[in-house]
């Protein structure tokens, strides 16, 4: 009876290491796409931005960590808008997976390419939606207010019934 629980135990270990390896193989899938495009659009980028023939190593250097900054922003971004390219990839629930693929190395693409501008912007867009929420938080903190008195105020018109 032990063996067969051992059994059965081991078998479920084996399942959930299964799938931690399938999930960490996705992760490192949709990295390499976001680190291969970083590096294509920093040199692109590089390329357009630098016209004459000399390759200056430092400033490519610059180009290639911005870009890879930009295009790790990417997810947030998606996450922004509601996409679920990312889930859609990892998941492989699309039927147009490859699609997916080509357009998540699309938005790392451009991301890179125009990394300043991606990043100022998805930064903008995080902090408005910080802002967003406080609003939000403290309209919905003012009606919380505004009911405990009611609360408060009912309970002390009772209470007063109750002893007159």
């Amino acid at each position: 009876m032990e063996n067969v629980l051992f059994l059965m135990n081991l078998d479920s270990q084996v399942k959930k290491a299964q799938e931690l390896s399938q999930d960490t193989s996705e992760l490192l899938f949709i990295a390499g796409i976001m680190l291969f495009a970083g590096l294509l659009g920093a040199t692109v980028s590089y390329v357009f931005e630098n016209k004459n023939d000399k390759l200056n190593r430092i400033i490519l250097f610059r180009y290639i960590i911005i870009s890879l900054g930009a295009t790790t922003l990417v997810p947030l971004f998606l996450k922004i808008g509601d996409s679920q390219l990312i889930k859609n990839i990892a998941l492989k629930s699309s039927q147009c997976w490859i699609a997916d693929i080509f357009a998540l190395f699309g938005f790392c693409m451009v991301a890179a390419i125009y990394a300043k501008r991606f990043i100022d912007s998805v930064a903008d867009k995080v902090l408005r939606q910080v802002e967003e929420s406080k609003k939000e938080i403290k309209k919905t903190n003012k009606k919380l207010e505004t009911e405990t008195e009611k609360i408060k105020n009912r309970i002390k018109a009772q209470s007063s019934d109750v002893n007159a």
